[in-house]
C-alpha cells in the first residue's frame, strides 16, 4: 500500500505523536481512511506472528477497526445507513469486534458492543472535567461516563435501530 506524503505525515502525527503536533485541525477523511487501512494491515500481520492464545484478541481488534472504518462515509462522518447495518451485525453476532463511533464536535466516543442478549452503548467524554483540569498535580481523566443496555428484543425493532443510528449520525456530523 503506497501512501502519499500527506497521508504519511498524517499517520506520523496520529500514531507516533511527536512533540511538535499540528496546532490546528488537520482532519482529512482520506488520510484517516489510510490510517485505518494501515492499522488493519498491521494487525493482520501481527495475527500471523502471535501465539494461538492471542489470535482471538487480534481478530477482535481487526474487526473493531474495520467496523470504525465501515461506519463512515467517504467524507469521514458516521453514516446512518451503514451504522444501522453494523448494529444489525452486532445483534446477529456476525462481527467479532465492537463498533467505535467518534463524535468529533463533542470530543467524545460511543462504543457499541454486545451479542445475543443486548446491545451495550458506552459513552466516553474525552476531555477532562473542569474540576480535574483545575486541580493541582497531574491531570486525572475518567473516560467512561454512561452505559446503556438495549435488550435484543427491543433492538430488533427496525424503527428503534433507525432512530438510534439517525441520532448518532446527526450528532457525529
Amino acid at each position: 500500500m503506497a501512501l502519499s506524503a500527506g497521508a504519511t505525515a498524517y499517520l506520523y502525527h496520529y500514531v507516533v505523536l511527536p512533540p511538535q503536533l499540528p496546532q490546528k485541525d488537520n482532519h482529512d477523511a482520506a488520510h484517516e481512511r489510510s490510517l485505518f487501512e494501515v492499522v488493519i494491515h498491521a494487525l493482520v500481520d501481527l495475527k500471523e506472528k502471535v501465539k494461538s492464545g492471542h489470535k482471538n484478541t487480534i481478530t477482535s481488534a481487526i474487526a473493531t477497526v474495520e467496523n470504525l472504518r465501515d461506519s463512515r462515509v467517504t467524507y469521514g462522518y458516521v453514516s446512518e445507513i451503514q451504522l444501522q447495518e453494523l448494529l444489525l451485525k452486532l445483534m446477529r453476532c456476525e462481527t467479532d469486534g465492537a463498533v467505535p463511533l467518534e463524535i468529533k464536535a463533542q470530543n467524545a466516543d460511543i462504543l457499541v458492543s454486545g451479542c445475543a442478549e443486548s446491545l451495550i452503548f458506552e459513552f466516553f467524554e474525552l476531555s477532562p472535567t473542569i474540576q480535574a483540569a483545575t486541580q493541582e498535580g497531574p491531570l486525572t481523566r475518567t473516560f467512561l461516563d454512561y452505559v446503556l443496555s438495549v435488550p435484543i428484543v427491543k433492538a430488533a425493532n427496525s424503527d428503534l435501530r433507525s432512530s438510534i443510528a439517525g441520532t448518532i449520525a446527526k450528532i457525529a456530523t
